[in-house]
């Protein structure tokens, strides 16, 4: 395309005005110096169990409105979304609705709340597993969930963990590597489904 030199000056001209933004941008950091719109809002959330950063200043705090949002299955969770009613849990032959599941493994949590540190943090929320096809997979159980609650939930003590897969009435299993709990993954799933806290752990 052949360019005129009255074509030129308008090109060169339009790219000067349109790069005047950044220009202006790059003055005021250079002059440590930063402009907010005064419509401007901001929107994020913080997971309060993240460990790798700092706490936050009090006084920084005070200068944003908060919402507290709970865990599933509170009377403060609200209702459970449509695309989690409709996720299910599959592993190996055994299939659980994942909103239950979160319910129940919530509460086997709490439960075991003297094995736990910060107790609140450790609990999962409906999008811990994004179900794909309505499904949970297997593997998003093995290498997501049951390494979260090997290396997170009960890193200080697995008893709890070993009580909840042990026969009660036979086998006792001992935990000692995670190739082994993770090897009970359907034996998990379904004792997490079937868990009825003790009215001495609640």
């Amino acid at each position: 395309m052949a360019v005129t030199l009255r074509n030129f000056a308008k090109l060169k001209k339009n790219s000067c005005n349109n790069n005047a933004g950044g220009l202006r941008v790059l003055k005021n950091l250079r002059e440590r110096k930063i402009a907010i719109p005064s419509n401007l809002s901001i929107l994020a959330t913080i997971n309060t169990s993240d460990e790798f950063i700092y706490y936050l200043d009090s006084a920084f705090k005070r200068r944003w409105d908060w919402e507290y949002v709970d865990v599933p299955g509170s009377e403060y969770s609200g209702d459970v979304p449509d695309k989690i009613k409709a996720a299910k849990v599959v592993v190996g032959d055994t299939e659980v609705d994942w909103s239950d599941f979160v319910i129940k493994l919530n509460e086997f949590i709490k439960s075991n709340h003297q094995a736990i540190r910060r107790i609140e943090d450790k609990q999962i929320g409906w999008w811990f597993l994004k179900p794909e096809n309505n499904e949970i997979s297997e593997a998003s159980i093995k290498n997501k969930l049951m390494f979260y609650l090997w290396d997170s939930v009960f890193s200080k003590d697995r008893r709890p963990l070993e009580s909840l897969l042990s026969d009660p009435g036979g086998e006792k299993i001992k935990l000692i590597t995670y190739s082994q709990f993770v090897a009970l993954a359907e034996e998990f799933v379904i004792a997490i489904s079937d868990y009825e806290p003790s009215e001495d752990s609640v």
